[in-house]
């Protein structure tokens, strides 16, 4: 037990370490965790790699833990002192657009920082994700709101988890590149958008989006909120 804390203490040091002097996306970082709950089935299930497994496991849980804790530390200290003030700064788009009804909603992470800003702006302008753009409005953190059936949406938290402490509302955006998010996640958002475009095309509204929310998550079929 004693040899399992040290190696995962360890880890987590280097974690830290590694999020301090480099900026690595998160979906590595969440690409490493899986990996690591696997290895950690395996070893319950193979008795003979047991130690092996259990050992890379707790390695890779131990960089994660140190990468998240200097996210949440830094990601704060980052824009604080912006607050209630009008920014402007350059940054990618690490999430796909969430195209609303009236507005288009994006998660852009500044350049060189850790802090993910929601951004709303035009919903007509073509934005993708992994776009480095640059956004200028006024800089304020998320509220919670009442929904429409009277119950109070915890909107701060449901943001907080996925990195997310700012927001820009009616932001200024304008696409400065393409190509700089992950290739991976930009082939598998396109084949996600043609699927939804052939759905709007096969079927009517509203049963087109709602169709689009169930199978891939589209959310303009899933309500505003």
């Amino acid at each position: 037990m004693r040899q399992l804390l040290i190696t995962w203490t360890s880890a987590f040091v280097g974690g830290v370490g590694l999020a301090s002097l480099f900026t690595i996306q998160t979906e590595y970082w969440g690409l490493i965790f899986l990996l690591s709950v696997t290895f950690l089935i395996l070893g319950s299930l193979l008795t003979n790699s047991r130690k092996l497994f259990w050992f890379t496991a707790l390695v890779g849980l131990g960089l994660v833990g140190g990468f998240y804790r200097v996210s949440t530390v830094q990601v704060v200290s980052n824009f604080d002192h912006a607050l209630g003030t009008n920014v402007q700064f350059e940054g990618v788009v690490v999430d796909e657009p969430d195209q609303r009804d009236n507005l288009t909603l994006l998660t852009v992470r500044p350049l060189e920082t850790k802090t993910k800003i929601l951004v709303s702006t035009n919903v007509y302008q073509s934005i993708a994700y992994g776009d480095q753009v640059t956004v200028a409005g006024k800089l304020n953190t998320p509220e919670n709101f009442t929904t429409d059936t009277g119950k109070m949406f915890d909107y701060v938290n449901y943001l907080k988890v996925r990195g997310v402490y700012f927001k820009v509302d009616f932001a200024k955006v304008a696409v400065v590149k393409s190509g700089q998010g992950n290739s991976v996640l930009s082939v598998l958002f396109k084949i996600k958008q043609k699927f939804v475009e052939q759905l709007n095309l096969s079927l009517s509204e509203p049963e087109a989006s709602l169709m689009a929310g169930l199978l891939v998550g589209d959310r303009r079929g899933l309500g505003a909120d």
